[in-house]
């Protein structure tokens, strides 16, 4: 009995030892490492695009439990957002490296004793089609294969494609050269005066330095001085004017149509207290007032800059229950939407809200 546990121990340690060393560069892949402490669990992703076409867009996407909060700490040049139940990094212009890692946190109101379920998926287009490779559970760190490698990552730099980035380079116009004789006037012979008034035509040609002009001068008519004709008092008729009658005009006044101006995007200042929204976007850049005028929704759309990104969501509730109703309204508009929760100007998760507010 103590030689097959000793055996089964043997082969443990050696297959422990395999999966530790069974990280190949040659492909692509993804790895998912966590570590708890305490109510947070913060998670690394190892990535490597061996064989990924640059030019291509790059989606990772992770599914996350119910009742956590994440926050993105480590996007490496990636358009990344966290959701009530997922995080997202898209690269539309793929890093110069191979091999990088990418991080963000899950915060829970409650400490986290075990460990927490997690799944996710890297997809792309190649030439097959569109490609997809799941996120496996490894502890990368110790790898020895690539120990070395990640304390090197380099900063994030967009890989060039190949292709020439027209928007950067000045726009060459043409410069139109207009030849002027003006310098040569002095030189220029001019045209001879005329000598006596007649009506026939006399074309003078004139020579310049450049180019042959023909004046055609034009026949000279004497003026004849015209006498008044004087009428006799008898043959002088007296014409009687008469008043025109003129109408009013009736100027028709159309009534003035007020246009229903869109209610736009409301910047949030007012952020005491706890109240409970439905957040329907975040960016990193500030949008356009009218972004969401295509949607008609009924509520003002909200504008608050937290922690460095622009979340942009509908209402004010000061119940959870409120927000809840008022989110499938917003989803037959086809928008992924949840409801957040703020206090005093500071995100914080739904139950640390109910906790203070309870309600």
């Amino acid at each position: 009995m103590k030689n097959l546990l000793f055996v089964l121990m043997v082969l443990a340690f050696f297959n422990g030892e395999a999966s530790a060393q069974d990280i190949s560069l040659d492909k692509a892949f993804c790895y998912r490492e966590s570590v708890r402490s305490g109510n947070m669990v913060s998670v690394s992703i190892l990535v490597n695009l061996k064989g990924v076409t640059k030019g291509k867009t790059v989606k990772l996407k992770e599914k996350i439990p119910m009742g956590f909060d994440a926050k993105i700490t480590q996007p490496y040049g990636s358009s990344a957002e966290a959701f009530e139940n997922s995080v997202t990094f898209v690269w539309t212009k793929m890093p110069e490296a191979d091999l990088f890692i990418v991080k963000y946190e899950l915060m829970s109101a409650t400490p986290v004793n075990e460990m927490v379920s997690l799944s996710g998926t890297m997809s792309y287009l190649s030439e097959f089609g569109m490609k997809y490779i799941s996120v496996v559970q490894k502890d990368f760190s110790t790898n020895t294969t690539v120990s070395g490698l990640i304390a090197n990552i380099p900063p994030y730099k967009p890989a060039y494609t190949g292709g020439e980035d027209v928007a950067e380079k000045p726009i060459e116009r043409p410069v139109e050269v207009i030849t002027s004789t003006a310098g040569n006037e002095e030189n220029s012979p001019k045209p001879k005066p005329r000598v006596t008034e007649t009506t026939t035509e006399k074309v003078t040609p004139i020579k310049t330095t450049q180019e042959t002009k023909t004046v055609v001068e034009q026949p000279v008519v004497e003026k004849q001085e015209v006498k008044p004709v004087e009428k006799k008092p008898e043959e002088q008729k007296v014409v009687e004017v008469k008043p025109v009658e003129t109408k009013p005009v009736v100027q028709e006044v159309k009534p003035v149509v007020e246009e229903k101006k869109s209610t736009g995007i409301n910047t949030v200042s007012d952020m005491s207290g706890v109240f409970y929204t439905v957040q329907i976007g975040a960016s990193k850049e500030k949008l356009n007032s009218d972004y969401y005028n295509k949607y008609s929704f009924d509520k003002e759309v909200n504008e608050m800059l937290i922690d460095g990104m622009y979340k942009y969501s509908l209402g004010k509730f000061p119940t959870l229950k409120e927000a809840n109703s008022y989110m499938p309204s917003v989803k037959q508009k086809n928008i992924q939407c949840f409801v957040v929760a703020y206090m005093d100007g500071k995100r914080v998760s739904v139950s640390e809200a109910l906790a203070v507010s309870k309600k």
